[in-house]
């Protein structure tokens, strides 16, 4: 696995236990390494093969910047997962989620439900677009699906959802979307 290495990134935020610390803003270095596969970058010299500097070191400024924070430790936890947010929505395929999912659960052990849930939300996104799908909704129990603004529909109804998990109402879509 390659590695990008942001070092010692200058950030101004309002950190500290107490008040008074949080009161002016702080300068804090921060140095983010993140794991990534650059052979394609490497091999086809194209920009958006690899992850920008600039777009990671914006997307930690702007989480330092968003809000006051008591520790180092919540801030650090949430430019990881800005980061995480980033990779999940870089995922282009079916393999490279499948490898996230991998990494996530060598890195972490065994996924929170919550995770599991943004993964398989993850994978309908990638698998309607594959199918030309723009627009997954539900209403109620009512599943719509819009492909070149035209809702998609079976026997001129639209299809029914009838699981009642999160989890299990997106198995229930994907299965749908997969008959497309």
């Amino acid at each position: 696995m390659d590695k990008i290495v942001v070092k010692d990134l200058e950030v101004d935020t309002r950190i500290g236990v107490t008040e008074a610390e949080r009161a002016r803003p702080q300068r804090l270095l921060i140095t983010v390494e993140l794991e990534c596969n650059l052979t394609e970058a490497g091999r086809t010299d194209r920009e958006y093969s690899t992850t920008p500097y600039d777009v990671v070191s914006d997307m930690i400024h702007k989480t330092a910047a968003e809000r006051p924070r008591k520790l180092v430790e919540s801030l650090a936890a949430d430019i990881a997962k800005i980061i995480l947010y980033r990779k999940l929505a870089q995922a282009a395929d079916g393999a490279a989620l499948r490898a996230l999912k991998n990494e996530l659960r060598d890195r972490f052990g065994p996924l929170p439900p919550a995770a599991e849930l943004l993964l398989k939300a993850t994978e309908l996104k990638r698998i309607a677009a594959e199918r030309n799908v723009t627009v997954i909704e539900t209403k109620g129990d009512k599943l719509m699906l819009t492909r070149n603004n035209d809702f998609l529909m079976a026997g001129g109804k639209f299809p029914r959802l009838t699981r009642r998990t999160p989890s299990a109402r997106l198995n229930e879509i994907k299965k749908l979307l997969l008959t497309l």
